[in-house]
């Protein structure tokens, strides 16, 4: 079975939360800097699984070499592998969006909402998708840096800088997040990803060995969190799956959160802090209805 691989560390002394940071409401008291690390990888599922590794990323690069491709003219950066097994595609016209995530030929994401970064302020979320000033982008032949990315509202505005390498059996996307002086943070997506719709994966698997099966998500508005950074998307009637990997060295607490969106989105996304993120709803994990606020678990 094929796999797509995305691996994150986070340089977690770059960061600087409150104590007890998104549960609820969370106060930003000074100016801080975020650092993600994303590593996109593909591979064989196998026995040996570093055997299928070697053996996958050898056969790709012989075949093609990983490319970026900057067209000026429509604002836009594709990306890929050296066997163009994992496929992403940035546009930056306005907005600094992931529209394309292709994974072994099979687009994932849904085009207009795809992979951003957003907070939330006074509950409305603020994101990269759109109606933000056009960033300024670099492009060489392995590396894209995306600076001047400027999102929020009148009280906070955050900037981030992304920064993407491509190589032989990976994508590597690096996200440096700057927050203002002072403000409120409901909730953040750094970063967020709107899968095209809930059949998209049978389920996810999770680092401590749980299992995310879409198929409970059966109500607009449902969710599940967890302290957990470790997953693997998996479609067992395309036998496909796209792994993500977060690594806290300093031992950060790292939730991950999964939604089924009104519109039938299946999302997901990460939220790191010093403590554990404090539960909404006495103990409960997972919200089944739109009575319990929905997606708002922490």
């Amino acid at each position: 079975m094929p796999i797509a691989t995305a691996r994150a560390s986070v340089a977690d002394n770059l960061w600087q939360w409150e104590p007890a940071p998104f549960s609820r409401d969370s106060r930003v008291s000074r100016s801080y800097l975020g650092l993600v690390r994303m590593r996109f990888e593909h591979t064989l599922l196998g026995a040996r699984f570093l055997a299928g590794l070697l053996c996958f990323v050898a056969a790709s690069t012989l075949a093609v070499g990983p490319r970026v491709e900057h067209d000026v003219l429509h604002k836009q950066v594709t990306l890929s592998d050296a066997g163009q097994n994992l496929v992403l595609r940035l546009n930056y016209d306005g907005l600094c969006l992931l529209d394309r995530a292709s994974v072994r030929g099979r687009e994932v994401i849904r085009p207009e909402t795809g992979v951003c970064s957003a907070i939330k302020l006074g509950g409305i979320w603020f994101t990269t998708r759109s109606d933000i000033p056009t960033p300024r982008v670099e492009a060489t032949s392995n590396m894209v840096t995306v600076s001047g990315i400027r999102f929020g509202n009148g009280t906070m505005e955050v900037s981030e800088t992304w920064h993407f390498m491509v190589q032989p059996e990976s994508i590597v996307w690096r996200i440096d997040r700057v927050y203002p002086a002072s403000g409120l943070v409901e909730d953040t997506y750094f970063p967020g990803w709107d899968f095209e719709e809930m059949s998209t994966w049978t389920g996810a698997l999770l680092g401590h060995g749980g299992v995310a099966w879409a198929k409970l998500f059966d109500a607009p508005n449902s969710s599940y969190g967890v302290h957990n950074g470790k997953v693997t998307f998996w479609n067992k009637d395309r036998g496909a799956c796209l792994r993500i990997v977060p690594e806290s060295p300093s031992g950060s607490q790292i939730a991950v959160r999964f939604s089924r969106q009104p519109s039938g989105v299946f999302s997901f996304n990460y939220s790191l802090s010093d403590k554990e993120l404090l539960t909404r709803h006495g103990l409960s994990r997972f919200a089944a209805t739109a009575r319990m606020s929905g997606s708002r678990l922490w």
